[in-house]
């Protein structure tokens, strides 16, 4: 679970759906958990009209993340769209088995670029058209708002966390996890659509601005603020 707390008594996740988990967990309706959705540097990030054939995963390599599901499904992929490319930026532990299978399969369309700094990111967001993250539970990805605010449409699944930032069919879509065919489906969908890509990118740029640190930052110190005097004014009664 991804919070911020202030002595057990103040939690502020980071996203509706870690709100949700963490009144679960703490089997509690308590009105001192409000949610603060994380936010990145989106001056970091500049909209642009990526290569509309280059698809990029952009993510740690672990079983949560979906990574096997992608390289399975690119196979498909590949035999109904030619002209396709997946980029893949990442390391973890199952960086050598990806590059097993990618081998196995004859994926030459596929780029394995293990990890890469954050201005070799921004600038591979800046030239895919398409983002897919086809993760099984996020707290608040900012890599989808990331590609979000760099104008790639993003494919990902109907999840905790990334259901906080897309929208299905309006600022992004999204499919169940682990479904490997509709993950397939989905971005052929696209590859072979441009102009819902592009839609879908500009929808996601306005979305993105929602998630801005500044405004973040802003609201944790109002949220504090607000639980202190909260508390003060509890302790003088």
């Amino acid at each position: 679970e991804t919070y911020r707390a202030l002595r057990e008594e103040l939690f502020t996740p980071v996203s509706e759906s870690t709100a949700t988990r963490l009144k679960r967990l703490l089997n509690t309706k308590r009105n001192d958990i409000i949610t603060n959705p994380n936010g990145t540097l989106l001056s970091d990030f500049q909209p642009n009209e990526g290569d509309t054939c280059q698809v990029l995963y952009l993510s740690k390599l672990g079983k949560k993340k979906g990574i096997r599901i992608l390289i399975q499904a690119w196979k498909q992929v590949k035999r109904c769209h030619s002209d396709a490319e997946l980029i893949v930026a990442g390391s973890g532990p199952l960086e050598q088995e990806v590059e097993r299978k990618v081998a196995e399969l004859d994926l030459k369309s596929v780029s394995l670029l293990g990890y890469v700094s954050e201005s070799r990111k921004r600038k591979l967001l800046s030239s895919s058209a398409i983002f897919v993250l086809p993760t099984y539970i996020e707290g608040m990805p900012l890599t989808v708002i990331e590609a979000m605010a760099s104008g790639c449409a993003v494919v990902s699944t109907e999840t905790y966390g990334v259901r906080d930032v897309v929208e299905d069919e309006k600022t992004g879509l999204l499919i169940p996890p682990g479904d490997k065919k509709e993950l397939a489906d989905t971005l052929l969908d696209l590859l072979s659509d441009p102009q819902k890509t592009r839609e879908l990118g500009r929808r996601g740029v306005m979305r993105s601005s929602h998630f801005d640190i500044n405004k973040m930052l802003d609201r944790e110190l109002r949220i504090v603020n607000n639980w202190l005097q909260s508390k003060q004014t509890g302790l003088s009664v």
